[in-house]
């Protein structure tokens, strides 16, 4: 008799820990973002508590778009070509079918550890080709760059 009540509490230890072990993995958790193009730092939501790093897969550091220094845009000038942009900014990424005279360069950058860090830059040009203007934030320079992305190495 004095086994059976034991094997009841060991049973309902299991579902306790089975339990907490679940509602754990369903929580999400905040990142945190910062926007280089307006210098802000918003947070955004993960689906991996902070506590359970030491039991988290490993990620890669994962860059997706086109990284904009400040010395690529100081060298853009008004009356500028498409081809001339596009030599010292590479190809856009995203081209607009309904507004063939707007490029944007969105950037994006997962550390793997939670801090992701975006940019955008919107090129805009009139009829004849020519650049008219630029709409983005501050964008950090190559130094700034590498050192983000050092400090995940």
């Amino acid at each position: 008799m004095r086994s059976l009540s034991l094997r009841k509490i060991c049973i309902a230890y299991f579902y306790i820990a089975y339990l907490l072990a679940s509602l754990t993995l369903l929580t999400a958790c905040s990142t945190t973002t910062k926007n280089l193009a307006s210098g802000s730092i918003q947070q955004s939501s993960s689906y991996w508590p902070s506590w359970l790093n030491w039991i988290r897969p490993y990620q890669p550091p994962v860059s997706q778009g086109v990284f904009i220094t400040k010395e690529m845009v100081s060298q853009l000038k008004g009356g500028m070509t498409q081809e001339q942009v596009r030599f010292l900014l590479g190809n856009p990424p995203l081209q607009d079918l309904f507004h063939k005279d707007r490029w944007d360069y969105p950037f994006r950058y997962d550390n793997g550890k939670g801090v992701i860090t975006t940019s955008s830059l919107a090129v805009f040009f009139n009829a004849d080709k020519k650049l008219i203007s630029l709409q983005g934030g501050k964008f950090p320079n190559e130094t700034e760059f590498i050192k983000l992305i050092g400090a995940t190495l």
